[in-house]
């Protein structure tokens, strides 16, 4: 909201262009990043989302004549493949975690595809284990340095998956332990830090796909 402010601020509502939107997504794109330099496609998409749905609001409300978030055309945005681990690469990695406190939570992750905030988002309720099924409802958010638990976007985010028996074995032996680091949600507020969650699943950090993730 703040990169929108800074660019569209001063223009009046009724005054407000296509091209004018259009010109802050590239400036957003181009030098909303720390200490003026790139930012990444992810907050680009969230300040358009931000500013279509405030439009919109403005057109239902007879403010505007028109959306011209509707006509304006989003950046190009280069499209990179993701780092990913091998089935070797990803055994390896999960034999020697094998003692960390969030060892449940890399093998969760490594064995389903899901999506970091979604794994944060998981409450013991969202588990069952005697099933061997998860559900996914929610995810943890890192907003402005702000940690917010939001339900999942789509019925399609909103799903069940599978969960393999040494997965339900390891998330068992996790629940017996009498202070688990994770899940971290209990009833829906975070119990841990956005700088705690940045360390722990670094953006960096390859992707594990779920072709090459399958523990065996």
């Amino acid at each position: 909201m703040k990169r929108l402010t800074k660019q569209l601020g001063a223009v009046k509502l009724q005054a407000l262009l296509p091209l004018q939107v259009e010109s802050c997504y590239a400036r957003i794109q181009k030098e909303g990043g720390k200490r003026g330099g790139p930012l990444s496609p992810k907050p680009v998409k969230h300040a358009q989302v931000v500013l279509h749905r405030a439009l919109s609001d403005a057109e239902r409300l007879g403010l505007i004549p028109r959306n011209v978030a509707h006509v304006a055309r989003s950046p190009a945005v280069d499209c990179k493949e993701a780092a990913t681990w091998s089935a070797e690469e990803l055994s390896a990695f999960l034999t020697s975690v094998e003692d960390d406190r969030l060892y449940a939570a890399y093998v969760v992750l490594a064995t389903t595809g899901m999506r970091r905030g979604e794994l944060f988002g998981l409450r013991w309720s969202d588990l069952d284990l005697d099933r061997g099924r998860l559900s996914i409802a929610q995810s943890l958010l890192n907003i402005d340095s702000n940690l917010v638990i939001e339900p999942t976007k789509s019925n399609r985010s909103r799903r069940s998956v599978a969960l393999d028996p040494g997965t339900v074995e390891v998330l068992r032996a996790h629940k017996r332990q009498p202070r688990s680091a994770w899940p971290w949600v209990s009833s829906g507020t975070p119990r841990t830090t956005s700088s705690s969650v940045s360390r722990t699943a670094s953006p960096s950090t390859p992707t594990c796909s779920a072709a090459a993730s399958r523990r065996r």
